[in-house]
Formats: C-alpha cells, sequence, structure tokens
C-alpha cells in the first residue's frame, strides 16, 4: 500500500502558531506485509526546537484469495459400489499476501461414496488473514464392474412334425447378480420365438446389463430332440417261387413308403433280411423297419406267399394243379374248406375275409384338442398319458395291442407347440397313427 500523508491530533508552539509537521516514513513510501508498523510525526517550530509523537498503522488485507477447481473428475467404484474420496488439489491458487494459502475440501478426503452419479466436491482457499474463496467442481461416481451372470447346463426341446420348434423364452432362467445395479436385465441370442429347425445342437447366449454400460455373457446348449417315430407302408402280399429243390432267397423289398419329419431317407432293414434262403411253400411274414437315425423306428409287415409244387408242402393245392398258389386260397371258402382260414393264416392276417376281399383298414381317431399345460418355475411341464383318448375302429379281428404314445407319457418340455403322436396297432401286423398338439405355456416367464 502506499503510505498516506497523517495529521496530528494537534501541534502547537510557545511562539510559533504553526509548527512544520514531518513524518517518517514520509508519506508516499510503498509499504508491503501485513501487520502493525510505526510513524513518527515531528513538528519544528523553527527556531531549533522539535517534538515527536509516534502512532501505529496497522496495515490489513481485504483481498480474498483466488482459486481453480480442476475439472470434472471419475471416481471408480468397488465391487461393493464404495470408493474412498482422495484428496482433490486445485488447478491454480494464489493470493495477494499469502504464498500458499490453505486449502481445504468438502467432503473431505477420506469420506466413503456409494452409488453411482455426479457429486459436487468444494475447495476452500484461506490466506490466513480471515479472506476465502471457494470454486466447485464435479465427481462422476462410475462402475465398471461388469455384472455376474450363470446360465443352466443344458435345455432340451422336441421338434415337431416338421422337424421344427419355436425356441422359448429361457431369460428368466440364468442367475444374475451386480455391485450396483439391482435391476440387471438379461437378453437372450436367438430370440425367443425364434424358429428352430432340424435336430442337433443350437447355442443360445444371454447377456446381462446392469444399467452402467458393464455386461457380461454366458450360454447355453439347446439339444433339439426327434421323437416322432419314421412312417412306413409295406408293398402288398409278394409272391416267391421255390426252387426244384423247394427253396428260394428272399430279395430285398422296399416299402410302398417311407418318410419321416427330419430325415429325408430313413434306413430300412428288413426281417429276414434280403439272401435269407427260405423253404417250403405258404405264407411268411416279412418286417420293414424304417430307422430315422434320432432313435426313432417303425416297422409294418407283409406277406411274402411262398408258391411251388405241393409236394413241397405247406400248402393244399385246391385247384388241382400241382402247385400251391394265392389262387388256391382265394378258392379256399370256409364254409367249403372249414380248414382254410388257418392254412393260409399270415395272407389274410386273421381278417374277417380272405385275400380278395382285401385287408379292413386300422383306423385312430386323435383328440381335436387338449387343455394347455402351464410349466412350472423351472420352465418345465411333462405330457401325461392321452392314450385313452384315441378313438381306434376298424382292422382285423386280431386282438388290439396296447396304443402308444410319442413322446412317452412324463416327457419334460419347456414351453412352446408339442407334437403328439398315437399309434395303434394289432397282433395281425395292421398300424395307424394321428398327430395332436399340445400347447405349454411359458407360466415361469
Amino acid at each position: 500500500a502506499t503510505l498516506p500523508a497523517y495529521s496530528p491530533v494537534s501541534v502547537s508552539g510557545n511562539c510559533s502558531s504553526s509548527p512544520t509537521v514531518t513524518q517518517t516514513p514520509a508519506a508516499g513510501t510503498t509499504v508491503s506485509g501485513t501487520g502493525p508498523m510505526t510513524v513518527t510525526l515531528t513538528a519544528d517550530d523553527g527556531n531549533g526546537n522539535t517534538a515527536s509523537c509516534t502512532f501505529t498503522v496497522n496495515k490489513v488485507d481485504n483481498t480474498p484469495p483466488s482459486i481453480t477447481c480442476p475439472s470434472t473428475q471419475t471416481l471408480v467404484l468397488d465391487a461393493s459400489c464404495q470408493a474412498t474420496l482422495p484428496a482433490y488439489s486445485p488447478a491454480a491458487v494464489s493470493d495477494n499476501c499469502t504464498a500458499s494459502p490453505a486449502v481445504t475440501q468438502t467432503p473431505p478426503a477420506g469420506t466413503t461414496v456409494s452409488g453411482t452419479g455426479p457429486m459436487t466436491v468444494t475447495l476452500t482457499a484461506d490466506d490466513g488473514n480471515g479472506n476465502t474463496a471457494s470454486c466447485t467442481f464435479t465427481v462422476n461416481k462410475v462402475d465398471n464392474a461388469p455384472p455376474s451372470i450363470t446360465c443352466p447346463s443344458e435345455f432340451t426341446l422336441y421338434v415337431d412334425e416338421n422337424c421344427e420348434v419355436l425356441l422359448p423364452n429361457y431369460t428368466d432362467l440364468p442367475t444374475k447378480s451386480d455391485n450396483c445395479s439391482t435391476s440387471v436385465t438379461i437378453t437372450q441370442s436367438p430370440l425367443s420365438e425364434t424358429l428352430l429347425s432340424g435336430v442337433g445342437t443350437t447355442v443360445v447366449t444371454f447377456t446381462a446389463n446392469d444399467g452402467n454400460g458393464n455386461t457380461a455373457s454366458c450360454t447355453v446348449n439347446v439339444v433339439k430332440r426327434d421323437t416322432m417315430p419314421p412312417t412306413i407302408g409295406c408293398p402288398s402280399i409278394q409272391s416267391l417261387a421255390l426252387n426244384t429243390s423247394c427253396q428260394a432267397t428272399l430279395p430285398a423289398y422296399s416299402p410302398a413308403a417311407v418318410s419321416d419329419n427330419c430325415t429325408a431317407s430313413p434306413a430300412v432293414t428288413q426281417t429276414p433280411a434280403a439272401g435269407t434262403t427260405v423253404s417250403g411253400t405258404g405264407p411268411m411274414t416279412v418286417t420293414l423297419t424304417a430307422d430315422d437315425g434320432n432313435g426313432n423306428t417303425a416297422s409294418c409287415t407283409f406277406v411274402v406267399l411262398k408258391t411251388g409244387p405241393s409236394s413241397c408242402g405247406g400248402g393244399i393245392d385246391f385247384d388241382g394243379d400241382g402247385y400251391f398258389s394265392p389262387e388256391d386260397c382265394d378258392d379256399a371258402n370256409p364254409s367249403v374248406y372249414p380248414g382254410a382260414p388257418e392254412l393260409c393264416d399270415g395272407i389274410d392276417n386273421n381278417c374277417n375275409g380272405l385275400i380278395d376281399e382285401g385287408f379292413p383298414p386300422l383306423v385312430i381317431t386323435c383328440p381335436s384338442s387338449v387343455p394347455a399345460l402351464t410349466a412350472d418355475a423351472r420352465c418345465r411341464a411333462a405330457i401325461p398319458d392321452y392314450t385313452s383318448l384315441a378313438e381306434v375302429s376298424g382292422g382285423c379281428s386280431a386282438p388290439f395291442n396296447p396304443v402308444v404314445q410319442m413322446p412317452a407319457p412324463g416327457t419334460i418340455f419347456n414351453p412352446g407347440r408339442v407334437a403328439v403322436k398315437l399309434t395303434a396297432s394289432n397282433t395281425a401286423g395292421q398300424t395307424a397313427s394321428c398327430t395332436f398338439h399340445v400347447t405349454i405355456l411359458g407360466g415361469c416367464h
């Protein structure tokens, strides 16, 4: 500061009416630093006589310091979604009188903070002379820790008659947790309701998102299984001529038709196998079995009528031509030949009629609709036994076998649309099938 000219409170002399007054330090002197200083005023009467007095000048600082805060800071939270606030330094701090003003922080360094988002920190500079200045800046508390996600081991789906199945919504099944977020969201890829086709494994990826920009993923194998047997139709009655030794080699027979929901060309095996040597006239049963390669089979039977001289045995020469042939059975009217049906057994498969009258077809009717099932908390449901709902009619007089259900009762399914196949058969080898659908609701979602 510049020292001003101070005036005495009073000054007088015995002879001089206006003594001269001088000041030390002189007016206009530049002084610095806070605190007291002594100023002396000296009166001179011009006659060689002087007198002095002193007083105190207190140099005071009324100018606040200057402080500049840092830019926005980032604070990473730990596994407990907490962090310890560090000591932040101002970008700049200065004062007119104090070389290093004291800086304090609010909240103070060492404070435990939690939760994501911005918080305000204040820095205050104090020059020690009663003057302060403050600034504020933002500290963004961020979560860089990914959530935790654990997937189930495996899911199983069963394809329908088109070898297809809709992928359920499995997002509720993985377990998840996070250090900061209580509402971790899970997404699924492929999405639910995606149409999957074919048997085998589809990998489904689940991704957990904590809403703070962090994700974690796990995968599950979804195994698509086929429980529907193929369909096979056998040829009509075949004739096989015996040689002079009353023997013949069984040829390879082809089914009249064979198909499957998943396998384009099911493998077909024959029993007895092609190449088998057979002998003796009369009927024999040949079975063709289709295998779809997915653990499902279906069979049908047909009659091979071995024909040859009646001397080969096994049949009756009703028409007297010396050979046993299909025509002999055609002529074997049981009212005339009471033993004919037994002798020709296998040709007519115990049907209520002889070979020329045809085989009455076996018919099975499935229920038009069944109540929907609801999956449990584990996203699963077991299908019940529907065989009692089938209506079976027609067919030969041979005893009926129990109706077979595929997939079997008790098989576990996930939500979706499940195809159920019911198959009726009798001991004469006739079969018939029908298919209906069961809807399993995703109650676990």
